[in-house]
Order: C-alpha cells, then sequence, then structure tokens
C-alpha cells in the first residue's frame, strides 16, 4: 500500500489545518499518510518565538503586515543539515512526499544532495499567489513531480479542490456569520463586529480573555491561549482544540469551562475574515460565501481578487453598499456549489 509523507508547518494555521484534512482525505482513499511539522524539528527557543509572534500579531494588525516577511525568513536561521540528518531515515519510509509548506524546500534540497533521496515529490500552494514560506526560494528539489495551485491563481483557474462536506443549504442556516481573523487572529477583524452586529447575529472566535468587544448579538467563543500546534493528542496524533464558550458580564468576559467544537463554516451564512488560503478552503469544503475583510499581504490580496472576480465572495466594502444583502449571499453560495461541482478531487492524484 502506497505511503505518503505530508510535509508542513503550523505559522498562521494556514497550512496545518489543511494538513489534517487532506490526511483525511487520503485515508478515505486507503491511502497511509503520515504529517511531518517543520516545527517538531526546530528548537525549543523558535517555537517560542512563534507564541510571542501570534500574540504580537493578533494585538497590533502593523505587525501582523510586517510579520508575514518575517515568518518566511524563519526557516533560514534553522540548521538545515541538522534538520536533513534527523528526517532522512524517517522520510525514506514513504513512496511519496507531499510539500503544503515552503520551509520545507531548502531542507529536501539537502536530502537529495548530501543524502542523495530519490522521492516524488508534489508541491501544493494553498494561496494564489507565493505565501512567505515559498518567497526567495532559488532551488528546488530534482524530484518535483507535480507543483499545484489548489486555489488557482489570477490568470490560471484552479483544478482540485481539498475536500468537500455535507452542510446544510444556504436557506436552511441559522441566520449568523461567523467572524474571525484566520488561524492566528490576525487583522483588525474585532473592528467590524458591532457592525455587522447590528444587522445579524454574530459567532466570534477571539484569541485573548483580554479582546476587547461588546458582547450584544454575538456568541463569543475562545481559542485556547494554552495550546500550541505541535502538541498532540495520546495516540500521537495532531489535532485542533474545541473552542471555550464566554459569556460577557457587566462588560467583563467570563471564559467559562463548557466548550464547543468549531463547525461554524458548516452551519453560519457566511464567514467574514481576511482572505487567508485556510479560511477560503473552509469556505469551499462547506460551500458557504465569503465576505472579505482588508487582506494584509500580497498572497491574500492576490487571493481575494481571484475569488471576488468569479463571484465566490465579496469584500466587506462592497457588501456594506449592498446595505448586507442576504440575497447577495444566497448567490454566491449557489456559485460555489457549481463552482466545486467543476474540479476534481485532489486525493485523486495520489492514487
Amino acid at each position: 500500500m502506497k505511503k505518503i509523507a505530508i510535509l508542513t508547518a503550523s505559522m498562521g494555521l494556514g497550512t496545518y489545518i489543511p494538513a489534517l484534512s487532506l490526511k483525511d482525505e487520503l485515508t478515505f482513499f486507503n491511502i497511509n499518510s503520515d504529517i511531518f511539522l517543520y516545527e517538531d524539528y526546530i528548537s525549543e527557543d523558535k517555537r517560542n518565538n512563534l507564541k510571542k509572534y501570534k500574540k504580537a500579531f493578533h494585538n497590533d494588525i502593523r505587525l501582523a503586515i510586517a510579520g508575514h516577511q518575517l515568518m518566511g525568513k524563519l526557516n533560514k536561521s534553522s540548521n538545515t543539515l541538522e534538520i536533513a540528518k534527523k528526517l532522512y531515515p524517517l522520510i525514506n519510509a514513504y513512496d511519496e512526499i507531499i510539500v503544503l509548506s515552503g520551509n520545507w524546500i531548502d531542507i529536501l534540497c539537502v536530502l537529495e544532495e548530501e543524502f542523495h533521496m530519490a522521492i516524488a515529490i508534489t508541491i501544493i500552494h494553498l494561496d494564489c499567489d507565493k505565501a512567505p514560506s515559498w518567497q526567495n526560494k532559488h532551488k528546488y528539489p530534482e524530484s518535483i513531480k507535480n507543483e499545484i495551485w489548489l486555489l488557482g491563481q489570477t490568470d490560471k483557474d484552479a483544478k482540485y479542490y481539498l475536500s468537500k462536506k455535507d452542510s446544510l443549504e444556504f436557506n436552511k442556516r441559522d441566520n449568523r456569520l461567523l467572524l474571525y481573523g484566520g488561524g492566528w487572529g490576525m487583522g483588525n477583524y474585532l473592528e467590524y463586529a458591532d457592525e455587522l452586529s447590528q444587522h445579524i447575529l454574530l459567532e466570534v472566535i477571539l484569541h485573548s480573555p483580554i479582546d476587547k468587544i461588546n458582547g450584544e448579538n454575538k456568541n463569543l467563543y475562545l481559542f485556547p491561549e494554552e495550546w500550541n500546534p505541535w502538541q498532540r493528542k495520546e495516540n500521537n496524533e495532531l489535532y485542533i482544540p474545541d473552542l471555550r464558550i464566554c459569556k460577557q458580564i457587566n462588560k467583563k468576559l467570563l471564559v467559562t469551562d463548557k466548550t464547543i467544537k468549531n463547525i461554524f463554516a458548516s452551519q453560519d451564512r457566511a464567514l467574514v475574515s481576511k482572505p487567508g488560503g485556510g479560511t477560503i478552503i473552509d469556505a469551499l469544503t462547506y460551500c458557504t460565501p465569503l465576505i472579505f475583510l482588508d487582506p494584509i499581504s500580497r498572497h491574500e490580496q492576490e487571493n481575494a481578487s481571484y475569488y471576488i472576480k468569479r463571484g465566490l465572495a465579496i469584500s466587506i466594502d462592497e457588501w456594506r453598499k449592498l446595505n448586507y444583502s442576504n440575497s447577495v449571499l444566497e448567490k454566491i453560495s449557489e456559485n460555489i456549489n457549481n463552482y466545486i461541482s467543476s474540479l476534481k478531487p485532489l486525493s485523486e492524484i495520489f492514487v
């Protein structure tokens, strides 16, 4: 039976959560796969820095904008030869490699050059332009057999979808929106909460118990601050934690012991967030309309352009001009359903 290694990273969760989904899809086709997380191979100090960056990017959008370039340079300060030495005896047991994060490219080049690794490699980009981890790569492994732009490119249509799940039809969904800032809660998304909640019930994902927000006409949830993506369950599986249910009492946020799974993408009328690749994949998976907030990087701007141009999303400014129209969202949901029907499942490539 074929065995595939999925190489990803946890930064921003934009390639982390898709890696978990891809593993599930490959399992459906009876293909064994394992996820290799970049952060497992860097020092504890660097992992601690990631936690600091996450907090800083959430608190200040200016740092988030500047920090995208910083994250792209993270792996340059890592010892690629040492990582390659650790990885080689493990990776050599696989028939094929899928790369979701550019942080692995220099390491794969070393594996080919120094250890003579000869395993077929498929690169999968999860944005419409090169994300920071893919930038400034002057050399690529020679064993690349496919380079796939899962979400398409500005001048090229997508060919595949990652996953397609059963979800409620638009008119059967709860009349509410999910407002969030991607996996790390980046951007100024909380500034839109009061405006949107005047028109519709909001589900809002917070990333800090001190986030300032008016709780009126909003359901509030906290993404666990103590969780790190490189943590594993007892069976050594990577996972996404449940959200903590919050209440607001006397204008103070109370984090309760109750938890809830983040399944809002399959139940809410639309997702309101910056145009990150992970957010778009969620929307396509459940045929859920996208309302884009301002992008904070070039690749997010390309994402927004691609999906707005094809009627699969709308900007918050345009939706405001249309008086927060529900019929517009319904049309976008229909467009997404038709769009996904024209694509092939990504996992079929590896069967």
